[in-house]
């Protein structure tokens, strides 16, 4: 018997269900284990599966993206020069969907670090 590859025996089942034979007769008229078919048939439809699960998480994964890409993400400047940041009571940031929230007593140096390391970072 010729050992076939996937993609062969992806044309031979395709020859199969496209003739009307049963499986049994189809297979005995080409001197075909039935067993080999079955066999064959399922590893093809697990790949074909595996296939579109890939392809499908791909496409997720890039809409996905492409709604990250799309949110514009707004910034508050905060310059201590022109503003007193003491003089605010429990002050909250808002930078995109993040809420930075300060309490009455906030350090106001530690406050301007972390703006200004938020700055470089993004």
């Amino acid at each position: 018997m010729k050992k076939r590859s996937l993609s062969e025996w992806s044309e031979e089942i395709a020859a199969q269900e496209s003739s009307g034979e049963s499986q049994q007769d189809w297979c005995k008229a080409r001197n075909i284990n039935i067993n080999t078919y079955r066999d064959r048939k399922s590893a093809i439809k697990a790949q074909e599966k595996q296939a579109a699960q890939e392809k499908q998480a791909a496409q997720e994964k890039q809409a996905t993206q492409e709604k990250q890409v799309s949110k514009p993400v707004c910034w508050l400047t905060v310059n201590p020069q022109e503003s007193s940041v003491q003089s605010m009571k429990a002050p909250h940031v808002k930078m995109g969907s993040f809420v930075i929230m300060l309490e009455a007593d906030f350090c106001e140096t530690t406050f301007i670090r972390i703006c200004k390391t938020l700055k470089t970072l993004c």
